[in-house]
């Protein structure tokens, strides 16, 4: 038979047992989503790294040039607006920026890109024409 001391030391330790286990499974739960919640963090900073490189200064006045060549001015200031934060103050990138605003019928705009040009390269003879 067995004696109630025993029978409620080991009910006792039975539920210690169970409590100490559901803790851990908590901690660990929690130690999960901090990790899970570290990956996304890090996985989003790179998406979002990846997602803020501009072009190249050299692909982007190159594809400009060609849907400008191609008669497409809307485009080719579409294109360049794109990069404008980047490339702004840049002549070359000016210069085109500010052709293809005129001819797609935004002069204020051009007007605008092309003053830019001429505070870094006065003597420009396509922002003063």
């Amino acid at each position: 038979m067995i004696e109630p001391e025993s029978a409620m030391g080991r009910g006792k330790s039975t539920e210690c047992a169970a409590a100490w286990l559901s803790f851990c499974m908590v901690q660990a739960f929690l130690l999960v989503c901090v990790l899970m919640i570290s990956a996304t963090d890090a996985l989003a900073d790179e998406v979002n790294s990846l997602a803020e490189k501009p072009a190249p200064l050299a692909d982007v006045l190159r594809g400009a040039q060609q849907v400008l060549s191609e008669g497409d001015t809307a485009a080719a200031l579409t294109l360049l607006s794109a990069a404008e934060a980047e490339y702004a103050g840049v002549p070359e990138f000016d210069y085109l920026m500010g052709l293809a605003a005129v001819r797609s019928g935004q002069p204020s705009v051009g007007i605008f890109v092309l003053d830019r040009l001429l505070q870094v390269q006065p003597d420009h003879a396509g922002g003063a024409a």
